[in-house]
């Protein structure tokens, strides 16, 4: 009976070492996994903010260059009007500036843009030089005074190129700019989603870190006690002990 109660008794103290070192081990794990946690949450607020920014910057420049682009393809129109009225070398050159704007704008756009934006343009460049071909035509016929000739060349070959290029100009400049202000309002939106999510995340992992925590310090309090036990124990033994010796000395010395 005796030695069963002894062996339940050793049995207790056994499972709770067991346990108590699961749970350490546990609370262990769990601060490692919160502490990572958090460093990947704090990395992918980071990177999807640097994403968005980073295409809404991308498709911003897209829209101004093509705005810029629908600028001066406004501008050489205007040019050839006022050139029709008031000949003179000065709007003539004015009006090959607005081309090479064009061109520069339309370059900057190709440097941005997607494949089907650089087809686009392509096919814009190729009616801008048909388009400048004929408009030196026209142009000459204004400077010879042959007004018949002139608004002849206007609408069967300035006027079908270059409405052709500015609805293509003109339909790119509002299909990048609708495309700009949804990627700035997913920005927005990314911007929004990770400041209302971090502070979240950081309570939960700082109320898990606080859990683990007090298992570890609950379990090393356990230990330090289940050591001051086992001390308390041996020095009982050793007087135990002593208390024993001493007793057998106490008998041996009656016998002699």
């Amino acid at each position: 009976m005796s030695q069963s109660i002894k062996h339940g008794n050793s049995f207790f103290p056994l499972k709770r070492e067991v346990y108590g070192a699961s749970a350490a081990r546990f609370a262990s794990i769990g601060l490692a996994s919160v502490l990572i946690l958090l460093s990947l949450f704090a990395v992918w607020g980071a990177l999807s903010t640097y994403r968005a920014g980073n295409a809404a910057k991308h498709f911003a420049q897209l829209s101004n260059a093509f705005d810029d682009a629908r600028s001066a393809v406004a501008a050489e129109e205007s040019l050839e009007r006022k050139y029709r009225l008031e000949p003179s070398a000065d709007v003539h050159g004015r009006h090959h500036a607005a081309a090479d704007a064009l061109r520069a704008h339309l370059a900057r756009a190709r440097a941005e843009g997607e494949p089907e934006d650089r087809a686009l343009i392509d096919d814009v460049l190729v009616l801008h030089r048909d388009y400048l071909l004929a408009i030196e035509h026209m142009f000459a016929a204004v400077d010879d005074g042959d007004t018949t000739l002139a608004n002849n060349i206007d609408s069967t070959e300035v006027d079908p190129r270059f409405d052709t290029m500015e609805t293509l100009v003109v339909a790119a400049a509002d299909a990048h700019r609708s495309e700009a202000l949804r990627r700035l309002d997913q920005l927005t939106y990314v911007q929004k989603s990770v400041l209302a999510a971090t502070p979240i995340g950081f309570l939960i992992g700082i109320g898990l870190v606080v859990f683990f925590s007090r298992i570890l310090r609950s379990q090393r309090r356990r230990e330090v006690q289940a050591m001051n036990h086992e001390a308390t124990a041996v020095k009982r033994s050793e007087k135990r002990f002593r208390a024993l010796v001493q007793n057998a000395s106490t008998c041996l010395d009656l016998r002699s």
